[in-house]
């Protein structure tokens, strides 16, 4: 008796031979969805506006040493001027 039960249940379960036919069968009604609804999507992510947009800012100093002077030069305050307005601006977008 639990052999026929087992091969009950055997016989109701679908594999893929069943699947892969059922598709088969649908075929013409899944192309038709696709046909119509990828159209579809593609046209309106085209009309929508986009919601990210990105910008670079680029600093660009002078990275130079002064050669004329000594290498004491190294160690002590430059006298290059930093423009503290455009960085603070950088680091605040």
């Amino acid at each position: 008796m639990k052999e026929l039960d087992l091969n009950a249940a055997a016989e109701t379960d679908a594999g893929y031979g069943q699947l892969l036919a059922v598709l088969w069968r649908r075929r013409l009604w899944i192309i038709s969805v696709l046909l119509t609804s990828l159209p579809i999507a593609f046209y309106l992510t085209l009309k929508k506006e986009p919601t990210y947009i990105s910008s670079l800012q680029l600093l660009v100093e002078p990275n130079y040493i002064d050669k004329t002077r000594g290498i004491e030069s190294q160690f002590t305050e430059s006298t290059v001027d930093i423009d503290y307005a455009t960085q603070l601006q950088l680091m605040g977008s």
